[in-house]
């Protein structure tokens, strides 16, 4: 073997180290954040809420169950195919209208989310 090459397999390895490295923490991230929406189900369930997660609720019902920080960021996971149209996401938008009003059903959504990003069918992109 020569010099080239051992420095080749060294650099190879120290780039598998790093996203082996990176892989652990985005799985801790998204861990944690499940746990997050956990904790927000349970206030909602602490301060009186009804459960509302078999319902079909409007997004600006529908991102603060599902535990996300604002509107547009649950906006976002319907935009880049995260929450499928017209199966976690509906469009009710009236006849002749061109902006979406979209429904979000609670208990797909949270089935979604559950699902690891690897196994998951995508969805299309929605503008």
């Amino acid at each position: 073997m020569d010099y080239s090459q051992h420095i080749q397999d060294v650099v190879f390895n120290q780039l598998v180290q790093k996203l082996e490295e990176a892989t652990a923490e985005l799985r801790a991230l998204q861990s944690a954040n499940h746990l997050i929406r956990d904790d927000i189900r349970e206030l909602h369930e602490r301060l009186g809420d009804k459960p509302q997660f078999d319902k079909v609720l409007s997004l600006k019902d529908a991102w603060p169950v599902l535990g996300y920080k604002n509107y547009s960021q649950c906006l976002y996971m319907i935009r880049c195919g995260h929450y499928r149209s017209g199966i976690e996401a509906i469009d009710r938008r009236a006849p002749g209208t061109t902006k979406a009003s979209w429904y979000l059903n609670i208990n797909a959504c949270n089935k979604r989310d559950l699902v690891a990003p690897h196994k998951r069918q995508p969805g299309k992109v929605v503008s």
